[in-house]
């Protein structure tokens, strides 16, 4: 067993956010040398399960393991159940939050590495350039691909989508500092559903938002739900919406002819 290649690969687990506690398996399963293995991972978010299956193979040159993909199976609270088969590589990973963000139907932004295409039919492959763009990503749950996976639309620069002025819009408590700020938006550019506190009126109350790209307005929910309430919003991301100011719709309707690259 190549010990580098272990400690490599425990590395590229531990920060596609699936921690410390497949190491011992990963280490069985190198010892056993086969072409392919796969672990096993479970966690949950609130009321809502996550399994995913790591996939391993070995290099057909050399004894190198690689970590190739993990099938993610979100199982919700209400029942509900999507997955989806995340990649990984040299560039554009997904980690495993981020992940759930987006099977939750949230979406996710990121600095990008522009893929090259290089080759034909079974051939193709995709090279990574030197060149890198930011985008918000989403799955289209109302589109899969050929092998079963639901297709990601990408919302890039140009199609003016500004969170910043939007979290302005909402006048939410404790953002007056830079760095406060920046790391509530951090949050919602990694697909989080964040808890605020919004003044309104000379009065406060908690909010949950969420950053939405695709109608370029930030989804906005009361703290407080009833149960009915949210095995609906389980059912249906649309009906999480609750008002925004009137200022963002006005935005959103300005914006509605704007393009969009996917």
């Amino acid at each position: 067993m190549n010990m580098k290649n272990l400690e490599f690969l425990n590395d590229q687990i531990f920060y596609t956010g699936f921690g410390k506690e497949l190491e011992e398996d990963l280490k069985a399963n190198l010892e056993k040398g086969e072409k392919s293995f796969d672990l096993n991972y479970q966690n949950t978010y609130g009321t809502d399960k996550v399994e995913a299956k790591l996939n391993f193979t070995k290099s057909s040159q050399s004894e190198l393991y690689f970590f190739n993909s993990y099938d993610m199976n979100l199982q919700k609270g209400n029942g509900q159940e999507v997955r989806q088969r995340f990649f990984i590589g040299k560039e554009n990973n997904i980690t495993l939050k981020e992940a759930y963000n987006l099977l939750c139907g949230r979406a996710i932004n990121k600095s990008w590495t522009k893929l090259e295409k290089v080759g034909d039919g079974e051939d193709v492959k995709y090279k990574p350039t030197e060149e890198k763009y930011d985008a918000w990503l989403q799955l289209d749950f109302n589109n899969k691909d050929d092998n079963g996976n639901f297709k990601a639309l990408r919302y890039h620069d140009n199609y003016n989508f500004d969170l910043d002025k939007f979290l302005s819009e909402l006048n939410i408590k404790g953002i007056s500092n830079e760095a406060d700020k920046q790391q509530l938006v951090d949050s919602l550019k990694k697909g989080n559903r964040q808890a605020v506190i919004k003044v309104e009126q000379d009065e406060t109350k908690q909010i949950f938002i969420e950053a939405n790209p695709k109608d370029r307005i930030v989804n906005v929910y009361e703290a407080k739900q009833s149960v009915s309430q949210k095995e609906e919003i389980a059912k249906s991301p649309k009906s999480q919406k609750i008002e925004v100011t009137e200022s963002i719709k006005r935005n959103e309707r300005k914006q509605k002819k704007q393009g969009m690259q996917v």
